[in-house]
């Protein structure tokens, strides 16, 4: 594998194809429920992101926004289904958290679904804490900080 780990910004076609294929998982696994997350997940505010490449195939990505003067909220990461179990989020997650230090960011929380278990094991297992849900995810039953 030629692993390269690229730092852009949400406009990256890349990233925009990775996050249509997130997208499309969720669908699958949470059906039209996640029609009432799609205004949350838009890519207009994100300037920070982070893509993991296979030679030029673009395997894994993440990013964040500011949710705050001192906090980043963590959006779309995602990993390709081959590559999974690889290390790619961890590496993403600490990518993101550098880049929001290095931007005088002190913080990061980010929403998951309940369901969606190898990511709250990821998160747990990187030192977030579970919060009590905020802003649009209110309802949602897991939010980490």
């Amino acid at each position: 594998m030629d692993i390269n780990v690229v730092i852009t910004n949400g406009n990256n076609n890349d990233f925009v194809m990775l996050t249509e294929l997130l997208d499309e998982e969720f669908y699958e696994i949470f059906g039209d429920v996640v029609k009432q997350y799609e205004q949350y997940n838009k890519l207009k505010d994100i300037n920070d992101v982070v893509i993991i490449y296979n030679g030029i195939e673009p395997v894994a990505c993440g990013s964040f926004k500011k949710y705050n003067d001192s906090t980043v909220e963590i959006k779309r990461v995602f990993v390709r289904k081959e590559y999974r179990k690889r290390g790619f989020a961890t590496k993403i997650m600490r990518k993101l958290e550098t880049i929001a230090v290095k931007k005088g960011f002190l913080h990061g929380i980010l929403e998951t679904g309940a369901e969606l278990n190898p990511a709250i094991e990821l998160y747990k297992k990187l030192g977030y804490n579970t919060i009590k849900n905020y802003d649009q995810y209110e309802k949602m039953e897991v939010v980490f900080a």
